[in-house]
């Protein structure tokens, strides 16, 4: 009996430890997660907040056929549209290299009263789940700066 119990115990205390050594060999190895950010990490669904006004920011990117980016947007509350959330934001032409991503063509169109503002944006991921927009005016004048978080790969 105590000969049974001893083998037992030596047979757990080895499965314990293949256990706990491939978790480490999972957690420490190199992987996707860890890759420099790519161009296709852009696609997807991010979301994040607007520091100007506190408003929900959110943005989905699909990959266009000529390699070139769209982007669809919507905000809690567009200054632009009078504070309300009636609007879109569009952009058709986004060129990505590596962790970057720009276009001259960032449209606000706001439902509630017909405005059409025409902005560039510049993407920089942080890493393949974090996404920092900056919004200048055609002039190049800071309009504004949003982090966004990735909570979807499509």
């Amino acid at each position: 009996m105590r000969r049974t119990r001893t083998l037992l115990a030596a047979g757990a205390t080895a499965i314990l430890v293949v256990l706990v050594s491939a978790v480490v060999a999972i957690a420490v190895s190199p992987s996707a997660a860890g890759a420099a950010p790519q161009a296709k990490d852009f696609v997807g669904y991010w979301m994040g907040t607007d520091p100007l006004d506190g408003g929900d920011s959110r943005r989905g990117f699909t990959e266009n056929a000529n390699g070139t980016f769209s982007m669809i947007g919507r905000d809690s509350f567009i200054s632009a549209c009078g504070g309300t959330d009636r609007g879109k934001i569009v952009f058709t032409d986004g060129v990505a290299s590596g962790a970057t991503m720009s276009s001259d063509n960032l449209v606000v169109t706001c439902f509630n009263n017909s405005t059409v503002l025409t902005f560039k944006v510049d993407y920089l991921l942080l890493d393949d789940t974090i996404l920092r927009e900056t919004i200048t005016t055609q002039a190049d004048v800071l309009v504004t700066q949003i982090l966004y978080f990735k909570v979807s790969q499509k």
